[in-house]
């Protein structure tokens, strides 16, 4: 028989008893049943009785109500997957999928305050889009969690549902892509200092799963990338959360809160009602349709190979080699990109532009006068290494703080190395003047900045219009000072490339939030073309870049290849 929900999507639900349907003993555990039937051909019927009894929240359902309508009523679907725990390996804690780096900062507070008990939050919907309906959901199931169970929440996730789900409520009325609903939930999370977005079942699965799915995911990931912040707590619990219309889905998950649902809907924020929405969920709500974002050229600075040359003694057939393989790989992402655009109807062309040009043309109007860099690649007579470290897999709109890059002291105590005298200050471009302003705040009254010169000035398109500036040493795994610098899970400092899962590209190279899976793609599978054959592990990149793999938990004498690679595959996992 088929079940009708109330978003008018219909479900396959058999008849008979679950168990004779396997034809399997009902005193058979669930994992047991779990490694059953994988390689078979499974009729709707028996396929839905295996993932139903191997699920271990829907079989403790079944084996009490021994009908599948209490199935129905809790909440479960036959979602047409491989069994989970295979894509639970695969998206394992060195998968950075979901940031949780307000979690950890809560944590630290509650820590500090000498609290030992906490709890974190979930909810799943399709979330079409996230309205304040749903943000009120979770402040009300914080403020009767906190009250009743004398505990405190540190964190709350909103998961969007995936798009083979969404696209089917309301008769097809609610398919706002997977990408978009994700992009909303950061922006309406934004501000907030303990809600986030878990993005891994909408964006990295390949179909719409159980929400008990995503609850023992999120339990798993919690578990693995917190157990060192939270040694000072006797627990950490996870609570699912849902409006009083899923009310059912209580008797799947034990840990569970039901919130009466206000007449705030999705549906009528789609249908005009903006007045419900966070104001740039909103706008954002109200342009994302729209492809037209003019024909300024993307630029992509080419740092040639400044940024790889450590690799040079491990690559087979060294320096020319290395040329050889890094022109390929800016080849690919620059078309790549380009493509892209094209695809969407973008008018963007994409230049690569040369540092070392701009180095040499800015030397001659330097004139032998004394300098100190702020960029990596100009030698400088003295210089100062900082950056803006990001959460890591999060939005990153904003830096969590500015500190030395790694592997480099303080930037107060690079300062005070610097002899008294005269300098020109040096700097790649200046978009705030953050890094600019930093420097001299640092400096001591005896060093004088007589001029500033920024590198950016000396390359082609200086002083016209742009869409977007990037690093190409950013997009190449492990090379010298690329990537996000990041705060790991354990506090460490790093760097991360610019490609899903790690670093968002919607805002950090303004790639549209539709194309962020394909471009990383593109990028991940540049970085295996790159690393083919030449038997250069993780620890062969630099040392900003191996802290962020250890921390994950990868091992070091993985092949770069190997590594590159997974990311290809888990990536098209996603559809």
């Amino acid at each position: 028989m088929t079940d009708t929900y109330a978003c008018g999507i219909t479900m396959h639900r058999p008849l008979g008893d679950l168990y004779d349907i396997l034809n399997i003993d009902d005193k058979l555990p669930t994992d047991a049943i779990r490694g059953l039937f994988e390689d078979e051909e499974l009729t709707d019927d028996q396929r839905y009785a295996w993932k139903a009894l191997s699920d271990p929240f829907y079989s403790v359902v079944y084996r009490c109500e021994r009908n599948t309508k209490a199935l129905y009523d809790a909440g479960f679907f036959d979602d047409g997957l491989p069994q989970m725990a295979s894509t639970y390996k695969a998206w394992s804690a060195k998968n950075m999928t979901t940031s949780i780096q307000k979690v950890i900062d809560n944590i630290e507070k509650l820590i500090a305050a000498g609290g030992t008990r906490a709890a974190v939050l979930l909810t799943t919907g399709g979330m079409a889009p996230i309205h304040n309906g749903h943000i009120a959901m979770m402040e009300v199931a914080r403020e009767q969690i906190e009250r009743k169970n004398n505990l405190t929440v540190v964190g709350g996730f909103f998961a969007p549902g995936h798009d083979s789900y969404v696209g089917q409520k309301y008769n097809g009325t609610a398919a706002i892509p997977a990408a978009h609903r994700v992009a909303m939930v950061e922006l309406a999370t934004r501000d907030s200092d303990w809600l986030e977005v878990d993005p891994w079942a909408a964006r990295y699965m390949p179909a719409e799963l159980n929400f008990t799915d995503v609850y023992s995911r999120l339990a798993m990931y919690l578990l693995a990338h917190l157990k060192s912040v939270a040694r000072g707590l006797r627990y950490i619990d996870l609570y699912y959360v849902c409006g009083s219309d899923n009310a059912g889905f209580v008797n799947a998950i034990a840990r569970s809160i039901v919130v009466d649902r206000t007449e705030v809907s999705s549906k009528a924020a789609r249908e005009g009602d903006h007045a419900i929405l966070h104001p740039k969920v909103a706008e954002y709500l109200k342009n994302y349709k729209s492809t037209d974002t003019g024909n300024l050229p993307y630029l992509i600075r080419n740092e040639e190979d400044d940024a790889i040359s450590g690799y040079a003694n491990t690559m087979p057939g060294g320096m020319a080699e290395l040329t050889r393989r890094r022109i390929q790989l800016q080849s690919t992402i620059r078309l790549g990109i380009a493509q892209v655009f094209k695809s969407l109807g973008h008018e963007h062309k994409v230049h690569l532009l040369s540092t070392s040009d701009q180095r040499t043309r800015a030397l001659e109007v330097i004139a032998g006068r004394k300098t100190i860099s702020l960029d990596p690649f100009f030698s400088g007579d003295e210089r100062i290494d900082s950056t803006r470290y990001f959460s890591l897999s999060q939005a990153q709109f904003k830096p969590l703080f500015r500190a030395a890059r790694v592997g480099h002291l303080t930037i107060r105590d690079q300062a005070s190395l610097i002899d008294p005298g005269e300098y020109v200050l040096v700097e790649d471009d200046s978009v705030t003047g953050e890094t600019i302003n930093s420097a001299r705040a640092n400096l001591s009254e005896d060093v004088k900045i007589t001029d500033v010169v920024l590198l950016s000035d000396f390359a082609d398109y200086a002083g016209t219009d742009y869409y977007d500036v990037v690093d190409m040493r950013d997009f190449i795994v492990g090379s010298a000072d690329g990537g996000l610098s990041v705060v790991t899970p354990r506090g460490e400092h790093a760097r991360a490339p610019y490609a899903l899962p790690y670093v968002s590209l919607r805002s950090r190279a303004k790639i549209p939030a539709e194309a962020e899976i394909e471009i990383s793609r593109i990028i991940w599978q540049a970085n295996v073309r790159f690393f083919a054959g030449s038997n250069i592990t993780v620890s062969g990149g630099s040392l900003a870049f191996l802290r962020l793999v250890e921390d994950l938990g990868f091992d070091n004498q993985m092949l770069m290849e190997d590594f590159c690679q997974l990311h290809v595959d888990t990536l098209l996992e996603s559809v």
